[in-house]
């Protein structure tokens, strides 16, 4: 019948049995990792009987005492005891149930990392100090840092750019038109060259001169128009004038196309410098209805020749009235916006009136 090959099972016998002369310390790592590998690499019986021979050499040599090489056997069947069982047939045998060793410490569960809600109060437990919390100012930067800034509002043009961009946009429609008319003359050329007769030069000469004489008349209707509204208006300072009097008459749309048409600017530019002569007359009205003694400089309290000296009478009386009728606090904000003095002196001030 032949050699019979190694049966798993007394494979893991062996490795099971290294395994305690391992732990045991009978053998040496190296020894154990060498034995390994040979039954590891067993396929025949003599392979495997080999190993349990060195693993039987090895133990006796230890222990001081021989022992036979069948005492490693502890499931398995002997070698002649299997070949007198071959010619009967294969026995039916249960496969052996491994029981599982417990390690002799237990494993911890691994505990979950704190989140920063409960790793603040654990720290405050054991001791550990908490850092400070964040200033609002810097809170309010955090929250705010996801939103888009606020747009910035349009800077209006002074009043002698408005001129600059009017001639920046000229040479700019020169050079288009320019542009325009070479690129028709170059549509009609490129025919007449493969056309040998005299009539198709003649006819591209004819549509060139009609292109470049249509480009010329609206472009000087342009300017045309342009120049009407200038001698209309007078030169460039009574121009501003008369489109501020329109502004001031709440004709924004037509102050914005005369604005447009004097300059050659463009329409953002021209609700910029509207915006502007907007702004700057409600600046004008707001500083003409204030009180007189509003405009003027804070004067100098002079402390020791008293309080009153160098204001003016209306501004005496009027905080006068606010101390005597309850409203202190009001007086002393009031004294103290105009003059620039101290809490400490509008307080005495206020209670000397």
């Amino acid at each position: 019948m032949g050699v019979e090959t190694v049966h798993y099972r007394e494979r893991d016998t062996v490795l099971r049995e290294l395994g305690r002369l391992l732990g045991d310390g009978v053998i040496s790592f190296r020894e154990y990792s060498d034995l390994c590998r040979r039954a590891n690499a067993a396929r025949l019986q003599p392979e495997l009987a080999a190993v349990r021979t060195a693993i039987a050499e090895r133990s006796a040599t230890d222990s001081g005492a021989e022992q036979p090489s069948a005492s490693v056997e502890l499931d398995g069947p002997a070698p002649g005891q299997q070949a007198a069982d071959s010619g009967q047939g294969v026995k039916n045998v249960a496969p052996e149930v491994i029981q599982p060793v417990e390690p002799a410490v237990k494993p911890q569960a691994i505990q979950p990392a704190p989140t920063s809600r409960t790793a603040v109060p654990a720290m405050a437990e054991r001791g550990g100090g908490t850092s400070k919390p964040a200033p609002a100012e810097h809170q309010l930067n955090q929250r705010l840092a996801g939103f888009p800034p606020p747009p910035v509002p349009p800077t209006p043009n002074p009043r002698g750019v408005a001129q600059q961009f009017a001639n920046d946009r000229k040479r700019r429609d020169n050079f288009n038109i320019i542009g325009a008319l070479a690129i028709v003359w170059l549509l009609l050329f490129v025919p007449a060259l493969f056309d040998s007769s005299k009539s198709g030069a003649f006819l591209s000469i004819l549509l060139f001169i009609a292109a470049a004489g249509i480009g010329g008349l609206a472009l000087r209707s342009a300017k045309a128009k342009k120049k009407s509204f200038l001698a209309r208006d007078g030169d460039k300072a009574e121009l501003y004038e008369n489109i501020d009097r329109l502004i001031a008459e709440g004709k924004e749309s037509i102050a914005h196309s005369r604005y447009r048409a004097s300059f050659g600017v463009s329409s953002e530019e021209a609700d910029r410098y509207i915006e502007n002569v907007k702004r700057e007359m409600a600046t004008k009205a707001a500083a003409e209805n204030q009180p007189a003694y509003a405009s003027r400089p804070a004067p100098v309290v002079n402390q020791a020749a008293g309080f009153e000296e160098g204001l003016p009478p209306i501004l005496s009386e009027e905080l006068r009235r606010l101390a005597r009728g309850g409203r202190k606090l009001e007086a002393i904000r009031r004294y103290r916006d105009v003059t620039g003095c101290s809490l400490v002196e509008a307080k005495h001030f206020v209670e000397s009136l």
